[in-house]
């Protein structure tokens, strides 16, 4: 086994490094190796500080993370190339310190860099202490010295050389300083950029940030603010200029690029089916006992036809045999014959604990029975039937006193249903032994118990059970990961076999209450050899304290849309809620103002199943460095926008690029538009000294579009062409190197369009092309012959 899990790992190294096309090029280097303890917290890396905290930085800079168990054999030096750097960064210390040390000194003396955060996970254990002497043997090729003493108190210590750039980026140093080790630099080319010493005492001087040519260095607590009791963290160093100076990171990389899309911010909502059976509040659906999914579909999705969304629901609401009635039948297939409704499913009986599941027998299942909802005898029975042994005989007390004990809270209906995540039978007190085989705070393994857990019925089943309720052409697209989202490399394997894409954990916030970068989650969870992908937001949940108060809150979701745009642009725009959202008057309101706000931007909308094949190939994009500021760029799936930063004097370098529609500077960034038509591109860059100007070029481009733009071709001196598809009014820019008046002639399967347009004396010409395009369109756009005088 052990030598499985090294050889997967060398060949995910081989791939970043693998040649791609004709010709001769250097791979651009995309890796950063990480420790985990798969000892703890739950066998993998999701609750490692770097994945919790550092990885969505290292996203943003175009860099995928692999986690190595440190338990296992190491890959050999042979496999690293095309990793750009280690990062340690664990909270339990190394069970083999030495050869670990000694790996690391074989990486930087190979020119791999190495960073280390937080406590050093070098010392050994009490029994088997590694020495001093021996750790110093790795610090001092880092250019360090650690002197042996943990400085406990430090009401004495007073910081005597700081670097504003560097640190106090979110939370300042102030009042009483955290712990630390003595470490000091010994290489004149390392950089401190925060020293402390002791009473006023220069020979007590300690280095906790730093930086050198082999890596970096910060000293525990002195990375992040944390505050466990008050559900704070901060960011003490400026994280963006850490790891880019201490991973040797050149300014202008290309960074394949999961936020935007044709020039603009991409824009996705997927809808979670809790609460589907639930009764509305709100008036007039609460005199005529609705749904809340009626809400959702007439006050929602019809309202926004123009947004696109993905709505997934839950198998059990649907299906007769277990809670599904007709009346939400009905609604799902209203639903899902809107067009720009994509098909999910958020899987059948709807997991809580995915981690319960993982080596699932019935009797570790069975003391949990009697706190799942049931709706009636008829149900009772064939639960007892499927649970109890064949030789038990039903017990002749069942009845409808039994049953009433199951019976959800609200009197008025026994098929509505309290929102998935906190069931009222959740929230009911279990015995602490049944609570013990459960993690993440969850009673009861998963919301509905009525047949004995099935993956292939979680997964598979739900799709095909969900698709008997929507037109003949449209399939469900993608999965909508339940509970603590935390699903097995099974279920995974699982997702991918039926060709399907998956969604949600990550929970997102960046606002008065969880103000820091911090909390902005990376864009996926590495489970073997797949990516779980996070959703971009969190969803209502957190901002109404699980479905129990404020709920209103999701309104202040436009915050961190906000913060996540400037000044750097973290994610994309992403409304995810659930159909209990259609409950309460307050809640829908909330809902109401997000998508107004989002109307309001200059986005992108594309469908769930679309952003999620975005940071898909996000990991498995090959980048090639051709020569002077010229990459190509391959394997890229459906990533269409490469990334520049501090590249405001840079533009497109027609003359030396292969399959690119566009270019736009944002922020400071270069956003490039690639044609999606082609499987390889080349991108090169120029000067552009006159940055209050659009970029000159020899024939058009797109400035920024809401639809995809592909097949860009350019037709003789006065015209191009190209093929769109998107959601809404065609609303876009182009740079044309005429100004004048342009026609505009669209083809579409049921006819056509022509409108003319003119283009401005900055060459900018906009479009307004109508709501033609939810199919793909051909678009041919012709300059006119000026009027004679």
């Amino acid at each position: 086994m052990k030598k499985v899990l090294l050889w997967m790992v060398m060949g995910i190294f081989w791939m970043g490094t693998v040649a791609t096309g004709n010709g001769a090029g250097k791979p651009v280097s995309r890796t950063v190796l990480a420790f985990h303890n798969p000892s703890e917290t739950y066998e993998e890396s999701r609750f490692q500080p770097l994945h919790r905290w550092g990885e969505v930085i290292l996203n943003h800079f175009g860099l995928v993370v692999h986690y190595l168990d440190q338990q296992q054999p190491l890959p050999p030096l042979s496999a690293l190339e095309g990793v750009q750097g280690i990062v340690v960064w664990t909270e339990s210390a190394f069970s083999n310190p030495d050869t670990i040390l000694t790996w690391l000194e074989q990486a930087m003396e190979a020119g791999i860099r190495v960073v280390v955060l937080g406590n050093s996970p070098f010392m050994g254990d009490q029994e088997n202490p590694l020495s001093l002497a021996r750790r110093n043997r790795f610090w001092n090729k880092m250019g360090m010295r650690q002197d042996g003493e943990w400085v406990q108190l430090t009401y004495k210590v007073k910081v005597v050389r700081k670097d504003s750039e560097m640190v106090e980026f979110e939370r300042p140093l102030s009042g009483l300083l955290p712990p630390y080790d003595r470490m000091s630099i010994v290489n004149g080319r390392v950089k401190s950029y925060l020293t402390v010493n002791h009473s006023e005492d220069p020979a007590t001087a300690s280095d906790l940030v730093a930086v050198g040519p082999l890596g970096g260095y910060v000293a525990a607590n002195y990375a992040v603010f944390k505050n466990p009791e008050m559900f704070q963290k901060q960011w003490h160093i400026n994280p963006i200029l850490f790891f880019r100076q201490a991973l040797g990171l050149e300014r202008h990389t290309p960074a394949p690029d999961t936020s935007t899309l044709s020039g603009r911010r991409i824009f996705y909502s997927h809808i979670d089916g809790d609460g589907w059976r639930n009764l509305s509040e709100i008036s007039p659906y609460r005199e005529k006992n609705r749904l809340s999914a009626e809400v959702i579909l007439k006050e929602i999705l019809e309202r926004y036809d123009d947004l696109p969304v993905t709505v997934a629901p839950i198998a059990g609401d649907l299906d007769p045999a277990w809670f599904g009635t007709q009346a939400a039948q009905e609604i799902a297939r209203r639903i899902f014959a809107l067009p720009h409704v994509e098909l999910g499913s958020h899987t059948y009986s709807h997991p809580l604990d995915w981690i319960f599941f993982k080596d699932y027998t019935q009797a570790r299942e069975k003391p949990f029975l009697e706190y799942y909802p049931q709706k009636g005898f008829h149900s009772m029975t064939a639960l007892l039937r499927h649970w109890l042994l064949p030789q038990q005989e039903l017990a002749p007390d069942i009845g409808m006193e039994r049953i009433q004990e199951f019976l959800y809270k609200r009197k008025d209906s026994a098929e509505t249903t309290a929102p998935q995540d906190q069931t009222t039978e959740q929230s009911k007190e279990t015995p602490v032994e049944k609570k013990s085989t459960l993690t993440m705070g969850h009673k009861i393994p998963r919301s509905y118990g009525v047949e004995p857990f099935d993956m292939n019925k979680e997964l598979e089943g739900a799709v095909r059970f969900t698709e008997h309720f929507a037109p003949p052409d449209k399939k469900v697209a993608i999965i909508h990961w339940s509970g603590n989202t935390h699903p097995s490399e099974e279920s995974i394997a699982t997702v991918r076999r039926l060709g399907l894409q998956d969604i949600n954990g990550g929970d997102t916030r960046f606002d008065q209450e969880y103000p820091s970068l911090s909390w902005i989650a990376p864009l996926a969870r590495e489970v073997g050899p797949y990516h779980q992908v996070y959703s971009s937001n969190s969803n209502e949940n957190t901002y109404t304290d699980l479905w129990t108060d404020r709920f209103f809150g999701f309104r202040y979701l436009v915050h961190t849309l906000e913060n996540t745009e400037i000044p750097w642009r973290m994610k994309p725009v992403n409304i995810y809620y659930h159909i209990y959202s259609g409950e309460k008057l307050s809640s829908y309101t909330a809902l109401r103002s997000n998508l107004e706000y989002v109307r309001r931007q200059e986005l992108a909308p594309i469908t769930t199943s679309h952003f999620s094949r975005i940071v898909q190939g996000f990991f498995s994009t090959r980048m090639e460095l051709l020569g002077e500021k010229q990459w190509r760029i391959a394997q890229r799936g459906a990533v269409q926008t490469i990334r520049f930063d501090h590249a405001t004097h840079w533009a497109v370098d027609w003359s030396r690029s292969v399959g690119v529609v566009g270019q736009r500077h944002q922020h400071g960034s270069l956003y490039i538009a690639l044609d999606e038509a082609h499987t390889e591109v080349v991108v090169a860059l120029t000067a552009h000294p006159l940055a209050d100007q659009f970029p000159a070029a020899p024939a058009p481009y797109l400035v920024d579009g809401r639809w995809r733009i592909w097949k860009l071709t350019q037709e003789g001196e006065s015209a191009f062409t190209f093929t769109a598809q998107g959601f809404g009014a065609g609303a876009m820019n182009w740079w044309v190197p005429r100004p004048g008046l342009y026609r505009v002639t669209l083809r579409h399967a049921q006819g056509g369009w022509q409108g003319d347009f003119k283009a401005t004396s900055a060459h900018l010409l906009p479009l307004k092309l109508p709501d033609l395009a939810l199919n793909a369109v051909t678009v041919r756009v012709e300059h006119l012959p000026d009027a004679p005088s």
